[in-house]
């Protein structure tokens, strides 16, 4: 690369071009080409476009920054992903059909405002990363000490009153 390129001007040119592309033409290329990953993170979406819950074919979903409320059942539709971020919304539950993500490997739901955790979630037996911290948790479910691959899990600033000795003494938490 020469000396005289222009990093200010290039990089405006690509930020322009990158950074803001509307949620629908996210899903239309992710739908068309079977992209593996979709990104709709800080669009301040209060509800995902039922398109995606029909893209069988993610692996990996961006939800986080947005304003969700709910996250519809219909995410159990998309057995494949192995990676689901919801972060940074506005959740207060986590639907049941998150059991049928089998292959569901990472899950960040921090910063929502989460009291529970939904029992099928003991079922995700690929799961190795649960990021629950800056939520509105009191307990913690025993079964987390028996998920097989989880190997962290992140609960700070929730307001826990109730962890299981078995999940205390695997994760660390005090």
């Amino acid at each position: 690369m020469t000396d005289d390129f222009d990093w200010d001007t290039q990089g405006s040119y690509w930020d322009s071009v990158t950074a803001y592309r509307p949620p629908e033409d996210r899903i239309q290329t992710a739908a068309q080409w079977r992209s593996a990953e979709l990104d709709l993170h800080g669009y301040y979406l209060e509800e995902i476009p039922d398109q995606v819950w029909t893209m069988t074919h993610l692996t990996e979903l961006y939800l986080y920054l947005n304003k969700l409320a709910v996250l519809p059942d219909k995410v159990g539709q998309l057995t494949g992903l192995t990676w689901l971020s919801v972060a940074d919304n506005e959740l207060r539950s986590l639907p049941e059909s998150l059991g049928r993500l089998s292959n569901l490997q990472r899950l960040d739901a921090q910063n929502n405002q989460l009291a529970t955790l939904p029992d099928s979630l003991a079922g995700l037996s690929e799961l190795t990363t649960l990021y629950l911290m800056d939520n509105n948790l009191r307990s913690l479910p025993g079964w987390l000490a028996d998920l097989p691959a989880l190997t962290t899990l992140l609960v700070a600033r929730n307001p826990l009153e109730d962890v299981p000795a078995p999940v205390a003494e695997r994760f660390g938490i005090k």
